[in-house]
């Protein structure tokens, strides 16, 4: 209470002492220039180890005419004796990272691991007819290879709430729905190995009709991605408050525009990596670069069909995923955990920069009208927005985002009468994400 009366006091002393037009700023002090021996000044005064401020008064020689309260120097003491609040810390990773000390998920090395890698799709959208894995399992150094048949065809989603959003399987099962959805997983010795085997896997795809554009894919004709969603729309959102209409017959002003935002890779400097490793007792340790480790969690438990408590994830220093790892278990997560259960081996898989282009989640293109009403006094009376988001193949985190680019218009702004129309549209291109 005694900070906050400080405050208060403070501004007061401000509105009353000098008039507005006269006040600077600079270096974090609001001032006015000294008049008739004396000056006020906004300041934090030196030696005191906490967040209180204060008026303080100064002579025309700089002495300090103001001196704490004796309640404000109870809270001073107070705040001496804290050890974070009121500090300012290290970061604790500093050094590690700074002298090439920090671990990542790449720099791991277990007894007998092995390298994973996973063959993706060439078509945006096909139906997988047949899987021949026979002639890479004959190269040396190969012990094992998985595809969806090996799994429990079970999917899964970050956002699980609702089963239309649950909408992807971690090796695809019946159909690929972009140009780098993942197909199959080889576990080799060495990396050489692993490609070779890539290579000879034989997969019949029968090609089907893609969509790219979301325009072209909320079309009656268009091709229809996923059989849950009807008209390719992955979610809609709608908020209102107020009268929108009434608001624009009041404004003095009305402008509208339409915005294109773009596709964006998050491009951080490490890729996604994973290490996975079972042990005698059935329990899995996967040691994975994400930003949501009990996402990834929840995920592998799901689609390998075990109980939570069996999986442990370990989150190492991750190099940078600014949302792009964010969105729970990545497809190689779960390569890894299923191959190393194939093999009994630990297995290894790290993304190439190519598969983080190609497969990795990403920002998502929007489309938004925007229609505003004004006073000419600046005051905003009523916007109205109609966005489209293109998700992608997947849902992912995107009905997420769906609402969040409604509800984030009006955060900045009190807007009294405010509509928002969003709809994220299922397109056969990589999934969009957090943002």
């Amino acid at each position: 209470m005694v900070l906050r009366r400080s405050s208060i006091e403070g501004h007061e002393e401000l509105d009353i002492q000098r008039e507005m037009e006269r006040l600077t700023a600079f270096v974090g002090i609001v001032a006015d220039e000294p008049a008739e021996g004396q000056g006020t000044s906004w300041v934090r005064k030196e030696g005191w180890k906490c967040n209180l401020w204060k008026i303080l008064r100064f002579d025309t020689h700089g002495q300090l005419a103001y001196h704490p309260t004796r309640a404000e120097r109870k809270v001073i003491s107070f705040m001496n004796e804290y050890h974070v609040i009121g500090k300012r810390l290290p970061r604790i990773d500093a050094k590690e990272k700074v002298r090439g000390l920090a671990h990542y998920t790449d720099d791991l090395k277990l007894a007998g691991m092995l390298c994973g890698m996973i063959l993706r799709s060439p078509f945006a959208h096909a139906r997988i007819l047949k899987i021949d894995a026979s002639r890479a399992l004959k190269v040396p150094g190969v012990k094992a290879v998985i595809t969806g048949a090996d799994t429990i065809k079970v999917k899964y989603g970050v956002i699980s709430r609702s089963p239309k959003f649950v909408d992807e399987y971690p090796l695809a099962v019946d159909r690929v729905r972009f140009i780098g959805d993942e197909v199959a997983a080889v576990a080799a010795t060495d990396p050489d190995a692993a490609l070779e085997a890539l290579d000879l896997i034989q997969v019949d795809y029968e090609e089907l009709p893609a969509v790219f554009d979301p325009d072209e894919a909320l079309q009656p004709d268009a091709p229809q991605i996923h059989d849950h969603a009807p008209g390719n729309i992955s979610r809609e959102f709608h908020l209102k408050q107020g009268d929108v209409e009434k608001g624009f017959l009041e404004s003095d002003l009305v402008r509208e525009d339409t915005f294109t935002t773009q596709s964006a890779i998050h491009a951080y400097l490490e890729p996604h990596a994973a290490v996975a490793e079972w042990d005698t007792s059935g329990r899995l340790t996967l040691h994975t670069s994400t930003q949501t480790p009990y996402y990834v969690q929840q995920h592998l438990a799901l689609t390998l069909g075990i109980n939570p408590d069996r999986v442990r994830v370990i989150k190492p220093y991750v190099g940078g995923g600014f949302g792009g790892k964010s969105d729970g278990m990545a497809a190689l997560d779960f390569c890894a955990a299923l191959l190393a259960r194939k093999t009994g081996k630990p297995v290894k898989i790290v993304y190439s920069r190519d598969e983080e282009f190609t497969a990795a989640r990403r920002k998502h293109p929007v489309t938004i009208t925007m229609k505003t009403g004004v006073k000419k006094d600046g005051t905003l009376v009523a916007r109205q927005c109609k966005a489209f988001l293109d998700g992608g193949a997947y849902c992912s985190l995107g009905p997420l985002t769906t609402v969040l680019v409604g509800t984030f218009q009006t955060l900045p702004y009190r807007i009294p009468n405010y509509r928002y129309d969003g709809y994220r549209i299922y397109t056969n291109k990589p999934p969009c994400g957090a943002m």
